[in-house]
């Protein structure tokens, strides 16, 4: 069970009421670059009005993925180019991000959102688990859903495993700007990272602030997106607990100074950034603060419309070519107007060719 002070309650409301959200000020809006583009190849499509939001692979090397326009879970063969249901939640109505704790222990973040009008209530969100190492595929949707916690103050989006042994995961609340820690085993979570990169900056053209977040152990840091600045940044912190222990630093902003959705580091510490709302992948190399779009975007003739989440394949043939797994939504226009055309789903590019990356 989770229980809030009243100290936390506050501390929340007068956040977003004095935080400085530094964006105007302390780093103008970077130029971006466009490599040659990278070829897309599409894994699997879904039916229009179906928005996939974020995957991991299975240590089998089969894909996890979630559904944000409906409750869904969904299994993805990256090689036959098939999906099977997992599960669903009636309860809710979408599913956000996803962190595996252990092999084949997956944790879903999901809530109430309504798409048309990007309303997120309070009181919905939580987070999920299932163990996909008990789910026969060929009984659809039959995997057993179990609720971990509640977020009562949060609308909950991208997650990341902090300590696997521990059960630690750093959860993102897209609204207040901040980062929890939570324990999968206990349900016991707190409020580790607040920091004003966090936040959404004045006049944004959406809420949706921290998205994609990302720890990277060998730098003590959690590194993030935050949607509503067009902006990518790191924080450094406590890998015991995932508590912050200094500011953060912003790394680069994209010139519309909106989009940044889910990300993934390669071992160098680039940046692959899914960009929804806008439609392109981009690249933020280690210590650059210019993104260059290497997929999608007016240059390109192979669109990406509402890339969501990226992740690098496991597979010998993957490691090989770098490929790298995006997540999209079809674009993401349709949900608020209701004219579904395009399907969400997963592609793969191919990154092996980026001079430096991996």
């Amino acid at each position: 069970m989770h229980f809030i002070s009243l100290t936390t309650v506050l501390s929340l409301a007068l956040s977003a009421l004095s935080s400085p959200a530094p964006y105007p000020l302390d780093l103008a809006p970077s130029s971006k670059t466009t490599s040659s583009p990278l070829p897309v190849t599409t894994v699997y499509q879904f039916e229009p009005g179906k928005w996939a939001e974020a995957l991991e692979f299975r240590p089998c090397g089969q894909l996890v993925v979630n559904i944000l326009s409906s409750p869904e879970i969904y299994q993805i063969d990256p090689v036959a180019g098939t999906a099977v249901l997992v599960a669903t939640n009636p309860n809710i109505t979408a599913f956000y991000g996803i962190a595996q704790v252990a092999p084949d222990q997956f944790y879903f973040a999901g809530g109430n959102i309504t798409l048309k009008t990007s309303t997120k209530p309070l009181g919905t969100y939580s987070v999920f688990h299932i163990d996909m190492s008990k789910f026969d595929a060929s009984s659809p949707g039959s995997a057993n859903l179990e609720k971990v916690a509640d977020f009562p103050l949060a609308t909950l989006n991208g997650m990341f495993t902090l300590d696997a042994e521990k059960g630690l995961v750093l959860v993102g609340d897209a609204t207040n700007g901040v980062i929890y820690t939570l324990n999968v085993y206990t349900g016991e979570n707190a409020i580790t990272i607040d920091d004003p990169l966090l936040k959404t900056p004045p006049n944004a053209t959406t809420k949706l602030n921290v998205n994609g977040i990302v720890v990277r152990p060998k730098d003590s840091a959690v590194y993030f997106t935050n949607t509503a600045a067009g902006a990518y940044g790191k924080i450094p912190i406590n890998l015991e607990d995932g508590k912050q222990t200094g500011p953060g630093v912003l790394l680069a902003t994209n010139p519309e100074k909106r989009g940044g959705d889910d990300l993934t580091l390669d071992a160098a510490g680039n940046a692959f950034v899914a960009e929804d709302p806008l439609d392109f992948v981009s690249l933020i190399r280690k210590d650059s603060s210019t993104p260059e779009i290497i997929a999608g975007g007016a240059d390109d003739t192979e669109t990406i419309p509402g890339p969501t989440a990226a992740k690098f394949g496991t597979s010998k043939e993957d490691v090989e070519r770098g490929g790298l797994y995006v997540t999209f939504n079809g674009g993401i226009a349709q949900y608020t107007s209701g004219n579904f055309t395009n399907g969400g789903g997963v592609l793969r590019l191919d990154t092996g060719s980026l001079e430096g990356c991996h």
